[in-house]
């Protein structure tokens, strides 16, 4: 008998290995069948990575074609800090300025700091056409929406990241061009996807479908065909394996357009009579700083009236702490000449 017991040992081990295997799987099939037929839908496998490409777009538009070109201070240190953080391959200046315009102000005829930033080696022109009306027939009327049709578009054709000229990058955003999705895109305050800094590969579905629809709904109204419009989209596509990417808001926009959070980022403090730590804003998990402007609604704010660069190299604000390593560099390579400038346009 010992024999055939043992002869059998290997028969018992693969048996009891086979109910152990097969015996979920048949309490898998009894749940399914006896909860409500309901139905397990696998996540989709997630697509080959495509990277966002290393280019910077910026829009400038202006009701007078032929009129100056004449860009600031606060304008070229922001183009300076994706050159300096970022290093872009690529920067695009999307502007309506009629080639004799753009050909002064890279003469220095329209002040330094056009002529600086159109003379940036990564820099081209790209020369754009202003949309008069929607493809539903409402008028575009205000620069400021004409400018959010160009930003779109221009992401859409060329692939890569828009820019405000009030938007300035405090770190390296490679990494999140590199993490295989289509397009990334981050809150702000009220919960919507900010419009004055996004990004995407060329003919992503976020900013494919965005410019198709800003014409669509476009009512005249300030978000509806911006900040809503990205975020249904946007966040319509988060599970779609690849497509968006939304950021909290402490990525992109850590502030607002309030009194409160504007005096948190502009006004100045006397280092000898207020301690650093009673003030001073962390920017760590911050990518790029959307600078909200006081201007907007008129705020008063002690010590600011304009980003200068004798404001900036003062290093008094949470917005001159944030900027001061660009500025810096502005200096010491000697495009910032005088530190005491207090002028937005220079000469």
């Amino acid at each position: 008998m010992r024999p055939t017991k043992r002869a059998l040992r290997p028969f018992f081990l693969i048996g009891f290995i086979t109910i152990i295997v097969l015996s979920p799987l048949v309490y898998y099939h009894a749940y399914r069948e006896n909860n409500f037929n309901i139905e397990v839908h696998p996540t989709p496998l997630v697509l080959p990575a495509q990277d966002i490409p290393d280019r910077a777009h910026f829009v400038y538009v202006v009701e007078d074609e032929e009129a100056d070109l004449v860009l600031t201070f606060s304008q070229a240190l922001s183009v300076f800090a994706a050159r300096y953080h970022w290093h872009p391959r690529e920067m695009f200046f999307h502007t309506n300025a009629a080639d004799a315009t753009v050909l002064r102000a890279r003469q220095g005829r329209a002040g330094k700091w056009s002529k600086m930033i159109l003379d940036v080696p990564e820099m081209t022109v790209v020369r754009v056409r202003l949309p008069m009306q929607a493809a539903n027939g409402v008028p575009i009327r205000y620069m400021e929406h004409k400018s959010d049709f160009v930003r779109v578009q221009a992401v859409r054709d060329f692939g890569g990241v828009y820019l405000d000229f009030d938007a300035h990058v405090l770190r390296d955003i490679r990494p999140l061009l590199r993490m295989g999705f289509r397009a990334v895109g981050g809150r702000q305050v009220d919960g919507l996807v900010i419009s004055g800094t996004f990004m995407a590969s060329k003919g992503a579905k976020l900013v494919s479908r965005w410019y198709e629809e800003m014409h669509r709904v476009y009512d005249g109204a300030w978000i509806t065909h911006s900040n809503k419009l990205i975020t249904s989209i946007g966040q319509s596509l988060v599970p779609e394996a690849g497509q968006m990417l939304i950021l909290d808001r402490a990525a992109l926009a850590p502030g607002d357009w309030s009194k409160a959070q504007c005096t948190n980022l502009w006004q100045t403090h006397d280092p000898a009579a207020a301690p650093e730590a009673t003030w001073l804003h962390d920017y760590s998990d911050t990518w790029i700083l959307h600078a909200f402007s006081p201007h907007r609604f008129q705020w008063p704010i002690k010590g600011y009236s304009s980003i200068t660069p004798r404001y900036v190299l003062a290093n008094q604000s949470n917005f001159a702490r944030a900027v001061m390593p660009v500025a810096r560099y502005m200096l010491e390579q000697g495009l910032v000449e005088d530190v005491h400038d207090d002028t937005e346009r220079g000469s």
